[in-house]
């Protein structure tokens, strides 16, 4: 028997709240993509082997299903450069022993499993319905403060899901390897948070009162300019201030050409959304203006993981 796991990866706009001055933290806004994909196949196997990047973090995590068979890594994103590689490499490797042993299992419990979602829900919600989502964070009095979800025991949190429009399309910087391992994003959230009251409501109110109802009303350029707000303000803001000169240099290109950029997660990779009928275009002039960076095209993926 052979079981195949295709998951998407995903943006990170923004944290909401790490002020926690309302009883709740976090909080998260984002969407899945089509590509970059974490793709991996589990065959029968006496014991449980794995075969694929990342081997340290990933065994000890699948060791304690206590389920046999060997899973294999075909693709996944590069770590650490904002497309939620952690999160949809840990719940594709769990999905698939899982399906392979027979045993069905949802999206939130293979989070709760592998230990993921304890920041933003946004990769968790990408992996089980794709789409635009927005999470509402956890408890204050159960997560004591901002922590990324590698350091977080929390599970993951309630959240909204919105389709996102098809014909918009995502230009992409892709990085070879991140900036930030999880040592260092745990130094950062001590050294940043907590965050003023005042530009957590900012952020809040950007998310609500701009990229919500540009994506309900399919309305381009309101959502760009959401996305360029988002960039000044909160932990987006000091996520941005973190990067090097190189990765601060593609996101200003990519705004004077696409008329929008943003930072995911921590970073390095930036990203601008674009009419898909222009989307060539722009990124073959970003290609021309930028060296040693990928770029490419992608839409968003408003289904989620699929097993085969």
């Amino acid at each position: 028997m052979r079981v195949k796991v295709s998951a998407p990866s995903r943006l990170h706009f923004a944290l909401v709240d790490l002020s926690g001055d309302l009883g709740r933290l976090d909080g998260g806004a984002g969407v899945a993509l089509k590509f970059p994909r974490t793709v991996v196949v589990a065959e029968e196997n006496d014991e449980l082997a794995y075969e694929g990047p990342r081997a340290d973090e990933v065994v000890p995590k699948l060791k304690r299903l206590g389920l046999k068979g060997k899973v294999r890594v075909i693709e996944t994103p590069p770590p650490h450069a904002g497309f939620g590689s952690t999160t949809s490499l840990l719940l594709s490797s769990a999905k698939a022993l899982f399906e392979l042993n027979g045993i069905p299992v949802t999206s939130r419990e293979l989070a709760v499993f592998m230990g993921r979602g304890g920041t933003s829900g946004v990769g968790v919600a990408a992996f089980e319905g794709g789409g635009f989502i927005v999470d509402f964070g956890h408890d204050a009095e159960l997560k004591r403060r901002p922590l990324p979800s590698g350091a977080s025991l929390t599970t993951p949190p309630p959240y909204l899901r919105l389709e996102f429009p098809e014909e918009w399309a995502f230009v992409i910087s892709i990085p070879h390897k991140g900036v930030y391992d999880e040592r260092r994003e745990v130094s950062e959230f001590l050294k940043h948070t907590p965050i003023p009251p005042e530009e957590s409501a900012l952020t809040a109110r950007i998310i609500l009162m701009m990229i919500i109802p540009s994506i309900l009303e399919k309305d381009l350029e309101l959502f760009k300019r959401g996305i360029n707000e988002l960039q000044k303000v909160g932990f987006k803001r000091i996520e941005r201030e973190l990067q090097d000169e190189k990765t601060k240099e593609v996101c200003r290109t990519f705004r004077e050409v696409a008329g929008s950029a943003g930072l995911s997660s921590m970073g390095p990779a930036c990203f601008a959304v674009v009419h898909v009928t222009e989307s060539r275009v722009i990124m073959e002039e970003l290609e021309s203006k930028i060296s040693d960076v990928e770029v490419r095209i992608t839409t968003a993926d408003n289904v989620g993981a699929r097993v085969f």
